[in-house]
């Protein structure tokens, strides 16, 4: 089986680490993968041999043509002479309705999610056509969207499959540290401020309201440069915030960019991570800190709940949906805010509680051995098998 991979692929995004890794595992477990990819200067030197020889494959020689990325990228790599698989990554309660007739080209043989948060955002949107709750100019006249009663009995629930992300142990991986703190960590990108996806204001006004100096406690947050993060946004954030404490616990950035294969020792420095996003189409972070042995705190919309309970972390119940008005790109999109007095409490607990830390550990490891890169490879290749 021969299989043209198509996405970013050196850079520090989820994008750019999910089509890494993955083309990593879909080619260990035999499949001959080639890449078609930005590449920068002197990118040789940024691969390894095996990799090397996946970019220098013909990408005309592959049968199939698998593109990770949104919909609207994928009518430039229709091929009525390829079968074409769309991995889409996606957070929130529904998809823009514009992807639909995207979603249906025949065209398109698999639609790959992630989560079944993102396979059910889909198929709510779908089931919103169907139920008529609002009008789609685009496919009035398609018959295909009126005869099915609900959405999972009919075209698109056949073409939905899911390949969770995965995590490399032997990259990820509990070590000891010389901490002295008991330390939350947070990674993500912070360039929306308070409506950012990933949430991190939610978190630094729980924490920096909830504790003071006096607390052996600190957060530290790793801001990912690559969305967009500059000096002038990130004061600008900071004082968005309005932190009502005088005596504040002890708080640390890190701003500069750590290369993926060193993130480990990031990880090795706390002890409870935590996911404070409105929404997650899976959230790459949360695997890897478990793989690292550290619970999670999380929200509980989105991907990562499908790896996170309150057997390996900590669940925030008490969001609030709302819609996300300020991105055109999520119009009709709802994602859902956090309670800043939950988060407090939570994080209170656990700080005040470390003796559950042990057990979740444990829980957390044996849970990221479940969701490794080579499973989501052979789950790949069942999947291609069925369209070859």
């Amino acid at each position: 089986m021969k299989v043209n991979i198509i996405g970013t692929f050196f850079g520090q995004t989820g994008y750019d680490v999910h089509t890494r890794q993955l083309a990593n595992a879909m080619e260990d477990e035999g499949i001959e993968v080639s890449l078609t990819t930005q590449r920068p200067n002197q990118w040789e030197r940024m691969v390894s041999d095996k990799e090397l020889k996946m970019l220098l494959r013909n990408p005309e020689e592959a049968d199939i043509n698998l593109l990770i990325g949104i919909p609207p990228f994928w009518k430039y790599h229709l091929n009525d002479n390829k079968k074409f698989v769309g991995f889409i990554v996606w957070e929130g309660s529904k998809i823009p309705i514009g992807w639909l007739d995207i979603l249906k080209d025949k065209r398109v043989n698999q639609i790959w999610v992630p989560s079944k948060h993102t396979k059910d955002a889909i198929l709510n949107t779908v089931n919103d056509i169907i139920l008529e709750k609002i009008p789609v100019q685009i496919i009035k006249e398609n018959e295909e969207f009126k005869v099915q009663e609900y959405p999972e009995e009919g075209w698109i629930s056949r073409k939905i499959k899911i390949v969770p992300h995965g995590v490399d142990s032997n990259m990820f991986y509990s070590k000891p540290s010389l901490h002295k703190e008991f330390t939350f960590l947070f990674n993500g990108g912070w360039p929306a401020g308070s409506r950012d996806r990933k949430g991190l204001s939610f978190l630094l006004k729980a924490y920096l309201e909830e504790f003071t100096s006096k607390d052996n406690v600190k957060l530290l947050v790793k801001i990912n440069s690559t969305y967009g993060m500059n000096q002038q946004l990130f004061d600008r954030n900071l004082k968005e915030l309005e932190i009502q404490n005088t005596d504040k616990p002890k708080l640390e950035f890190i701003t500069e960019d750590i290369p993926y294969n060193k993130l480990v020792q990031f990880y090795n420095e706390g002890d409870v991570f935590v996911i404070s996003s409105l929404a997650e189409g899976f959230h790459l972070g949360g695997l890897e800190a478990m793989s690292c042995g550290l619970p999670v705190l999380s929200t509980d919309f989105g991907g990562q709940i499908e790896y996170i309970n309150k057997d390996n972390g900590w669940i925030l119940e008490n969001g609030k949906m709302i819609e996300v008005v300020w991105d055109s790109m999520y119009e009709g999109v709802n994602w859902c805010l956090p309670s800043i007095k939950e988060m407090k409490y939570k994080l209170r607990d656990i700080f005040n509680n470390q003796h559950q830390i042990n057990y979740k550990s444990i829980q957390a490891i044996n849970t990221s051995k479940e969701f490794t890169w080579k499973n989501s490879a052979k789950k790949a290749q069942l999947f291609l098998n069925e369209i070859i």
